[in-house]
């Protein structure tokens, strides 16, 4: 009688299995320990903080760039001031890396600048409050490329960066100080 073993051609032991097994097991493991110990190694990103300029250096630039007379610039100098300290407690405020807390603090300095923006207005005439406007502008986008370079990132990608810290109602978010 002829024996039928090709049955036998598939046939693995429970020891070979159990060794398939533990050798799966034993890789499996070793994967999830490496990725974890990369995952924990690798730094936390955080953004940098926004630097922002002291009064003396906003009024130095303000006076050289808009011509101001000394009696504008004690005028301004309170209200640059009381921006300056403003901005500084909503940045501080927001200093958390989280998307949700970085949008609110746009939005509370987009709403600062245009409430500074309203009252310098009444102090600057029509070619000083351009000159003003194009000052924030020209600070904003020098913030953004140091942020980026410090992140280590690109121009591209658009969001903040693309528009000079530009929203779409034309506010800037930084204040240029």
């Amino acid at each position: 009688m002829i024996e039928n073993r090709s049955h036998r051609l598939f046939y693995l032991s429970k020891d070979t299995i159990f060794h398939m097994n533990l050798r799966y097991l034993i890789i499996v493991l070793m994967a999830v320990f490496l990725c974890s110990a990369c995952a924990s190694s690798s730094p936390k990103r955080k953004s940098p903080p926004i630097k922002i300029k002291s009064t003396d250096q906003t009024m130095l630039d303000l006076r050289r760039r808009l011509n101001l007379t000394k009696e504008k610039e004690e005028k301004i100098r309170p209200i640059i001031a009381n921006y300056l300290k403003q901005k500084r407690t909503i940045v501080k405020d927001s200093s958390s890396s989280d998307n949700r807390n970085k949008m609110n603090m746009y939005r509370e300095l987009t709403r600062l600048d245009h409430e500074t923006d309203l009252i310098l207005a009444k102090f600057f005439t029509s070619t000083q409050m351009a000159l003003y406007k194009h000052y924030q502008e020209s600070e904003n986008q020098k913030r953004m490329e140091s942020m980026q370079k410090e992140n280590g990132g690109s121009k591209r990608g658009g969001g903040i960066g693309r528009s000079g810290g530009r929203g779409r109602r034309g506010g800037s978010w930084g204040g240029g100080f």
